[in-house]
């Protein structure tokens, strides 16, 4: 299975969605922040397969994060604020998906086996 980093601001989101990722047998890495996401993967890229980051993040937001994981990394942005702009802004930014919050569960157990089988990860 897949090692995913999971970048949110909010402890109790970042529970809640690494808990679910990890109860479909992924490896999940948490980070509370996208300085502390970028840090992580630059560490050790190879370790990371998938970014799913929150969209508004104190310092470096995930917009930011997916510009500077662009190429590298497929991110995933989440965000509440699921309007089109934003939706369109993650996607210029490099993003793979965006998925709104609340969290829709059987929707990201679907996803990212696809996700992960389009950027050679799965």
């Amino acid at each position: 299975m897949a090692n995913i980093l999971v970048a949110d601001d909010e402890p109790n989101i970042l529970k809640l969605i690494s808990f679910f990722l990890k109860s479909l047998g992924y490896t999940v890495y948490g980070a509370g922040s996208g300085q502390e996401a970028l840090d992580f993967f630059n560490a050790d890229p190879a370790r990371v397969d998938l970014v799913i980051s929150d969209l508004i993040m104190p310092g470096l937001s995930g917009l930011e994060l997916c510009r500077e994981l662009k190429g590298r990394c497929p991110v995933i942005i989440v965000s509440a604020m699921s309007d089109d702009a934003n939706i369109a802004r993650a996607a210029e930014a490099g993003a793979v998906d965006f998925i709104a919050k609340p969290y829709d569960l059987e929707q990201i157990k679907l996803k990212l086996p696809q996700i992960l089988q389009k950027s050679g990860q799965s």
